[in-house]
């Protein structure tokens, strides 16, 4: 095995090309803006697109004009969904759902005993 990886031995073929697996990996973030949550998700996107890992980030929003170059020019794949509703209808849901979270838990409770 390569040394990147570290020295492991006695590995028979099977389990050698299990250990190298590379693998798909999403990572879902809710706003793909520049700040340091979206730095963070870039940065460790990168590295694990560097070690031959397939990325995707899904996010509810992604302005090219407002974002991380690597987002922008192709390097990392972004798939905005929910991109065309407004981004302050999701906060304003969030917001009474957890206002009335326990009048809703108390309710559902109720119905399923």
């Amino acid at each position: 095995i390569n040394a990147e990886y570290g020295s492991v031995t006695n590995l028979n073929k099977f389990e050698e090309k299990n250990y190298l697996r590379m693998v798909k990996i999403a990572f879902i973030h809710p706003d793909l803006g520049i700040g340091g949550a979206e730095r963070l998700i870039v940065d460790m996107a990168l590295g694990l697109q560097s070690k031959g890992h397939t990325i995707v980030i899904y996010t509810s929003h992604h302005d090219t004009s407002h974002c991380f170059s690597e987002t922008k020019d192709g390097s990392i794949q972004v798939c905005a969904l929910f991109d065309w509703l407004p981004r302050k209808m999701f906060w304003t849901i969030f917001c009474i759902v957890y206002h009335h979270k326990n009048d809703i838990f108390s309710q559902f409770y109720v119905r399923m005993f």
